[in-house]
């Protein structure tokens, strides 16, 4: 039997296949160039709901019992930790430039009874002009690491995490909103450097019996990067791209904090399908960060998202599309924003 994260792989394999089966022949792109380079939907209200499979885990180096109170680890150990709970529900809404998400955990997506293992996330986009800027929140309790051929869950694990990314599209002929979320449509292939900058920050908690451990971990980066739009038919879109770049890490715990190298890669990947009002596809989000934590501790961050969606445009308010137009003539951010 496949794992969850093999069943995932072979799908995504599929889903391509079929979209590359529907491409349009080469005599029928001719066409396309008379198109604008996107089409946007600025008059509709966007919503989707998604099966969200979603991931936080970390690695421990040279694990201490003093700084983390996990009962039967031995001291020394190399230590991952990753999350109990790992597929969600998450419904977002989109109108314009900004976009609302969130995501929960209901226990028939899940076939563990695990002890308060709880999972929550929220998403804040906004697409000002060239801009992108995204605001995201992870919240996870109860996490299991394989040690000595034994799977051991920590019920007092929890982390927080959040984070803030800035993106400049430097194309303008090509829709980063078409790539993460399908309230624009690319109408024909093309790519563009976006560089992002990052802030995040994460708190680490440890909880057993009367002891509590916890640390703060600040990451600030700056990652160039570059994405690409293949359109593959009228219908269809393969969207794949990658930010990669250094930045420092501040570690505090125990009142003391230490500076260290941050080194940070994101990569994305996306198949869409899109109709007038319909559009469903698959996307997935792969970053890590390393950074040092000294001699005793090192922590390794490793954070996932696989979605797959389903979603509606409906017809927004008028009133909503009037006060979109005065504030986008304000700001100078053009008349579809």
């Amino acid at each position: 039997m496949l794992d969850m994260h093999s069943r995932i792989l072979v799908l995504f394999c599929l889903l391509t296949f079929a979209a590359l089966r529907g491409q349009t022949p080469d005599n029928a792109t001719s066409s396309k160039d008379t198109l604008p380079a996107f089409i946007r939907y600025p008059e509709k209200l966007t919503t989707r709901t998604q099966l969200t499979f979603v991931g936080n885990s970390f690695l421990i180096r040279n694990f201490s019992e003093d700084r983390f109170p996990l009962p039967g680890i031995e001291e020394g150990t190399e230590l991952r930790l990753d999350p109990v709970y790992s597929a969600h529900l998450s419904f977002v809404a989109q109108f314009r430039i900004l976009e609302l998400g969130f995501g929960f955990t209901p226990n028939f997506l899940n076939d563990k009874d695990a002890e308060n293992a709880r999972q929550f996330n929220l998403q804040i986009k906004l697409y000002p002009g060239k801009w992108a800027y995204e605001f995201s929140f992870l919240d996870q309790r109860g996490f299991e690491a394989a040690f000595e051929g034994e799977d051991l869950y920590f019920p007092g694990v929890s982390t927080s995490k959040f984070q803030n990314v800035l993106g400049y599209v430097f194309n303008p002929n090509f829709s980063l909103r078409a790539l993460q979320s399908p309230n624009e449509w690319q109408t024909r292939s093309a790519g563009s450097f976006i560089p992002k900058g990052l802030f995040s920050y994460t708190r680490y908690r440890f909880e057993h019996d009367e002891t509590k451990e916890a640390f703060n971990s600040y990451d600030l980066g700056l990652a160039p990067g570059y994405f690409y739009t293949w359109v593959l038919g009228e219908r269809f879109l393969l969207s794949a791209g990658n930010n990669s770049g250094m930045g420092i890490n501040l570690l505090n715990q125990d009142g003391e904090t230490n500076a260290y190298l941050l080194w940070e890669s994101v990569f994305h990947a996306s198949l869409g399908y899109n109709d007038q009002r319909f559009f469903a596809g698959v996307n997935g989000t792969y970053s890590f960060m390393e950074h040092g934590a000294g001699n005793e501790v090192q922590v390794f961050d490793r954070v996932y998202f696989v979605r797959f969606f389903l979603g509606y445009r409906f017809n927004a308010p008028k009133k909503w599309n009037e006060k979109a137009e005065r504030i986008n003539e304000k700001y100078g951010w053009g008349p579809s924003n």
